[in-house]
């Protein structure tokens, strides 16, 4: 089972992420994913995102460019196409990945 992070996303500094870049880190595993942020890189479980942002569709930790390198020293695996990603949010619409199911309200909107 292995944990992943994404190249990152150019991204405006403010108070709240002072960074110029933003990386996401993902796994196969929701146990696995909140295993690795908190025991080895000490991120905090209420950073991550799901359901508590309902516009997050992929169980993940925001990472700043230190905690992203400290990532992929500990065993984190470059995800640099976003293959392992597309393939988590593929089998997040069929429902076949048990810790990854977030509570949400439906969309109603029409187009």
């Amino acid at each position: 089972m292995a944990i992943y992070v994404d190249k990152g996303i150019e991204w405006v500094p403010s108070q709240k992420w002072p960074y110029a870049k933003v990386h996401h880190m993902y796994a196969d595993s929701a146990e696995k994913l909140h295993e690795f942020a908190i025991e080895v890189l000490g991120l905090k479980r209420s950073w991550c995102s799901d359901h508590t942002q309902p516009d997050s569709r992929l169980l993940h930790y925001d990472l700043s460019p230190g905690k992203f390198q400290e990532a992929l020293a500990k065993g984190a695996v470059l995800d640099e196409k976003g293959q392992y990603r597309g393939r988590l949010l593929s089998s997040k619409k069929t429902g076949t990945r048990k810790g990854f199911k977030h509570k949400r309200k439906m969309d109603t909107r029409r187009d």
